[in-house]
Formats: structure tokens, sequence, C-alpha cells
């Protein structure tokens, strides 16, 4: 029994440590939030930070920090419709980040390599938020697309 006991304490240790766990901060209390298609959640925290992505040449084109503070900005404003330039770069060393997806996008496991910008392109064709998330599915971000007013 106590060596069952002394396995999983091992193992959790193991798993916060390979998310970089001593070296980040604690994360704020979560706030809620409705966005402007009426759904609810605790995706951001009270220091995320919304943005909408530039047009440039036709593109939508954003950079996304995977970072200390997990992935800033937290969530990203996109239009349906319109090709989309998602520029991520890992800035620390944590086998947490070493990897992004966007599953219900079609956005299979992309590698993310420390301090090189990786571009991944695609056209989101539908309204609604998606996550997009480590390879180990304990970072978040949000992906909002809105259709044209």
């Amino acid at each position: 029994m106590n060596m069952r006991i002394t396995g999983l304490v091992l193992f959790l240790v193991l798993l916060v440590a390979a998310c970089g766990g001593a070296e980040q901060q604690p994360e704020p209390a979560a706030t809620d939030h409705t966005d402007e298609d009426g759904h609810s959640g605790h995706n951001e925290t009270a220091e995320s930070t919304r943005t909408v992505a530039t047009i440039q040449d036709g593109m939508q084109v954003i950079e996304l920090e995977a970072g200390a503070n997990g992935y800033v900005p937290g969530t990203i404003e996109l239009q349906a419709g319109i090709p989309t330039r998602f520029i991520v770069t890992r800035t620390v060393e944590s086998a947490c980040l070493e990897q992004i997806q966007i599953p219900d996008l079609g956005i299979a496991v992309t590698d993310l390599p420390l301090g090189e910008p990786v571009t991944i392109e695609f056209e989101p064709t539908e309204a609604g938020s998606f996550q997009f998330i480590c390879g180990m599915n304990m970072q978040h971000g949000t992906l909002v697309v809105k259709r044209e007013a």
C-alpha cells in the first residue's frame, strides 16, 4: 500500500514538473464572462487578454506566445471565411507547451520548438468558440470566430 502511495506522489510530482509547475505563477481567480453568442464560461482569468486578429494581404494574422503565463493572448477573435495565419512562439522550457492543437478545427498536434515561430494556416468557416490546447491538454486558449455583421 505504501509503495502505491509513493508511486502516485512521484507521478504527480513529475507531471507538475513537466508542465513547469514550480516555474509558473499561480493563476488568478477565474471570472465569469458571456460572449457575443451568449456562451458563458470560465476560460478567461482576470489577467488574460483578448485580441482581434489583424488583416494583412487578405489574411487574418495573429501572434501567440506559449510562455510562463500559458497562452497570451488567451482569447482571439477571428472572422469566419477569411484565411488565418496563426504564428505561435514558445518562450519557456516546458514539456507541456511543446505542442499545440485545435482539434475542433481539424488542426493536428503541431510541435513548437523553443524560441522559433511556427506558422499554422487555416480558414475558419463556422462561427463559434474553439479551444486551442497544449499537447498535454493542460494549457488552453480560445478562438472566437464571428460572422460579419
